[in-house]
């Protein structure tokens, strides 16, 4: 989480997103607003697309920037990330990819080239942090702090941790954070810790090959491959 401000949001708990969509309706109900959003993956993408869509409800401008300081969609497809630019450019949203924030200050975004941007609202989606929960209680952790598992999404250290979502570590197959491996385990914890205490046999999680993905590009309409 970034600094404790009034008008800086971080995208998780979800209800942060609520707060901010209030914030907006409060503060620039009749005049126009700068808004910076951290952070180029999904989560980013869809508040800008949707933050300028709130502002077009309320008949002000937003000048929605998109800071990201590695790969703009990393790991995407070309043609995927190129559907999300046009559909980007054609809303107005700029992108500043591999130049991305260092820090924020105050309501200033510091980028990798020195500049900086001020902001009347700024968006935190930079991506999943972890505290040291796991590696304080000396459980076997990923390279970001996640609590590593095994195919049973268990720990080995100790048999009777399980876990499952954003917060692990698949040491099978490292997976990305997304939602719907997370719906997809929730069966599969649920059957293993009742099994573990019962002394069954544990079901290995099996995660699908591909998956649909759909960004919100707010009007109603989204980006789908």
């Amino acid at each position: 989480p970034l600094q404790n401000r009034e008008n800086i949001f971080d995208v998780k708990p979800v209800e942060n997103l609520h707060n901010a969509a209030a914030f907006i309706r409060k503060n620039f109900m009749k005049k126009d607003f700068t808004c910076a959003v951290l952070g180029g993956g999904y989560a980013g993408i869809e508040c800008a697309f949707n933050i300028s869509h709130l502002a077009d409800i309320m008949g002000v401008r937003a000048a929605v920037t998109i800071f990201e300081k590695e790969s703009f969609l990393e790991g995407e497809k070309p043609g995927f990330k190129n559907a999300v630019m046009r559909e980007l450019g054609r809303t107005g949203i700029a992108v500043a990819d591999r130049n991305g924030f260092v820090f924020v200050q105050d309501s200033k975004v510091f980028t990798r080239g020195g500049s900086s941007c001020e902001a009347d609202i700024i968006i935190n989606a930079s991506g999943i942090g972890f505290q040291d929960i796991f590696k304080k209680g000396g459980v076997e952790t990923g390279d970001r702090g996640e609590l590593a598992v095994n195919r049973f999404l268990q720990s080995d250290v100790y048999p009777e941790v399980f876990g499952a979502g954003d917060c692990i570590y698949f040491k099978e197959k490292p997976l990305r954070k997304a939602g719907v491996y997370a719906v997809r385990q929730q069966e599969i914890i649920l059957r293993n810790i009742l099994s573990f205490l019962e002394g069954k046999r544990l079901s290995p999680f099996k995660p699908q090959a591909g998956y649909l993905k759909i960004i919100n590009t707010g009007y109603g309409r989204g980006i789908m491959y």
